[in-house]
């Protein structure tokens, strides 16, 4: 389903000496105009250790998501991830988002180049392993990016960052007409810091199904497209291990309309109702989806608590 974990932002240079940790805990609220979906909540804990070269990430979220017509959504997330800096210009990673409500697995890869706190660009490539009830097998993603910073910390404007992000997301064996085998889209990320004030713009538009995000942190699962949201967020550093943040996001897309087996309209079928998705094939295992029409939108706002230590 639609994920709407907060956006972890991210240093693109990391110390390589001593060893640091930081936890950050959020929670949110989504609510949809337009759809199937009736609101969303979810709670989460990121953490990351740095040694030397070494960067390991660690998260977790629960998430509910409440229906009109149907039992709501209850789905966990385990993300794991490893990143090695060869040396003061190059990094690579590997890592895994694990979905447990379908069992369903994103696999993490990426390779970067940066000159200290000034420019980065890289690719990050994702393989999306999905539930037999998706409309398509796998998902392949490529994500070249590229950022620089610009302007001067301590000056009054303080300074800033910009990254430009190209997705591209190739489907394997499709199993219905309406979807097509590829999809492109393109982000911006400008963000702002003066004191301990840090402010971020995130705009996105094209087409996305089956999208990962956030390098890898939130997914975007269920049988939608995607096509444009725009995120704020602003944090503030009240102390040197203390800080908070709060991010307002509204994402636009289109729900799949399916029929089950029987012909009574059904957008996703809860197996047996017990809580779990599963989206009704007809016995040659395709999905029978009837159109993708159906223009929604969610609005949320979500508060965490960043502690460093």
């Amino acid at each position: 389903m639609k994920r709407t974990s907060v956006v972890i932002s991210l240093l693109f240079a990391l110390p390589l000496s001593a060893f640091e940790s930081n936890a950050y805990l959020y929670g949110g609220y989504s609510f949809y105009d337009k759809s199937i979906k009736d609101s969303a909540y979810y709670a989460g804990m990121y953490s990351s250790f740095v040694q030397k070269e070494h960067k390991l990430e660690l998260a977790y979220e629960f998430l509910e998501v409440d229906f009109f017509n149907e039992n709501p959504l209850l789905q966990h997330d385990l993300i794991a991830v490893y990143s090695n800096y060869l040396n003061k210009n190059w990094m690579i990673k590997a890592g895994i988002h694990y979905i447990l409500m379908d069992k369903s697995q994103v696999y993490i890869t990426g390779l970067k180049y940066f000159e200290g706190y000034a420019f980065e660009m890289g690719i990050d490539l994702y393989f999306s392993n999905l539930p037999q009830f998706s409309a398509a097998n796998s998902a392949l993603q490529l994500e070249p990016y590229l950022g620089f910073s610009f302007g001067e910390y301590y000056s009054n404007f303080g300074s800033f960052y910009l990254k430009i992000i190209y997705d591209y997301i190739a489907l394997n064996n499709i199993k219905t007409s309406l979807l097509d085998t590829s999809y492109n889209s393109g982000a911006i990320d400008l963000s702002h810091f003066k004191g301990d004030l840090a402010t971020s713009l995130h705009l996105w538009i094209g087409k996305q199904v089956y999208g990962v995000r956030n390098e890898g942190f939130t997914v975007y699962n269920l049988d939608e497209l995607h096509t444009s949201g725009l995120s704020l967020s602003m944090g503030y550093l009240l102390t040197s291990n203390l800080g908070f943040k709060g991010t307002l996001y509204i994402e636009n897309f289109e729900e799949a309309q399916t029929n089950t087996v029987s012909g009574s309209p059904s957008l996703r079928g809860f197996g047996g109702g017990n809580g779990n998705f599963s989206l009704t094939e007809p016995e040659s295992g395709a999905a029978v989806i009837e159109d993708i029409n159906n223009n929604a939108s969610a609005v949320g706002l979500s508060l965490g608590i960043n502690l460093i230590y």
